[in-house]
C-alpha cells in the first residue's frame, strides 16, 4: 500500500557507479518508498531496465518513454508523481545540465519539472578532479541554492584507479537521509 509522502524518483546518470543503483533501488523500497526511476542513455551502458525493475518493483524508464500513454508527456507524468527525487549517482554533465536548465533527455526533462514541494537530492560521483574543478564546483552551488540537498561523495579509491573524494556516498548514508525527509 501507497504511503502519502512516499514516491520517491531515482535518476541514474552514467557513471560506474550506476552498478549500485538497483540495491540503492531495493534499500529504499525496504525503507518503504515507492520507486520509479529513470535511466539516461549512458546509464544503460551500466545498469539494465530490468536489474532496476525487478530490485525497486517499480517501472522504469529510458531515454525512449518520452510519452507515458498516448497524450500524456512522461517527464510531466513522473514530476508529479513524485514526493521526493535522487539523482544517484550525478554525473558532472546531469548537474550541469540541471544547474542551468538544460532539458536534454528523460531525466533533466523531469527533473527540470519538478514542483516545489518535491525534495530534491543529488549524489554525485565522479573523478576527483572533475568534482573539484570550479564549473562543476559552482553548478552544484547554484543547484543548492535552488533547493537540492547534496549528499557528499565519499573518499576512497575511484574506479579510475586515483585515490581521492568522488565515490557514490555509502548506500546506507544514502537511504538514510532520503528516510529522514519522509519523517
Amino acid at each position: 500500500m501507497s504511503e502519502a509522502g512516499n514516491h520517491l524518483l531515482l535518476g541514474v546518470s552514467g557513471s560506474i557507479a550506476a552498478l549500485r543503483a538497483p540495491d540503492l533501488a531495493a534499500r529504499l523500497r525496504h525503507e518503504g518508498f515507492e520507486v520509479q526511476s529513470i535511466l539516461t542513455k549512458s546509464a544503460e551502458q551500466f545498469v539494465t531496465p530490468a536489474s532496476l525493475a525487478v530490485m525497486s518493483r517499480g517501472k522504469v524508464y529510458t531515454s525512449t518513454d518520452a510519452l507515458s500513454d498516448v497524450w500524456h508527456p512522461a517527464h510531466i507524468e513522473l514530476a508529479d508523481w513524485a514526493d521526493i527525487a535522487l539523482v544517484a549517482p550525478a554525473t558532472a554533465a546531469t548537474i550541469a545540465r540541471l544547474a542551468h536548465g538544460m532539458a536534454t533527455g528523460l531525466l533533466a526533462e523531469t527533473f527540470l519539472a519538478l514542483g516545489p514541494n518535491v525534495r530534491q537530492y543529488l549524489a554525485p560521483a565522479m573523478n576527483g578532479h572533475m568534482l573539484s574543478q570550479p564549473a562543476v564546483e559552482r553548478n552544484i552551488a547554484q543547484l543548492e541554492e535552488d533547493g537540492y540537498r547534496i549528499i557528499t561523495p565519499r573518499i576512497g579509491e575511484l574506479a579510475c584507479g586515483y585515490e581521492g573524494q568522488g565515490k557514490l556516498a555509502e548506500l546506507g548514508d544514502i537511504v538514510q537521509i532520503i528516510a529522514q525527509a519522509m519523517d
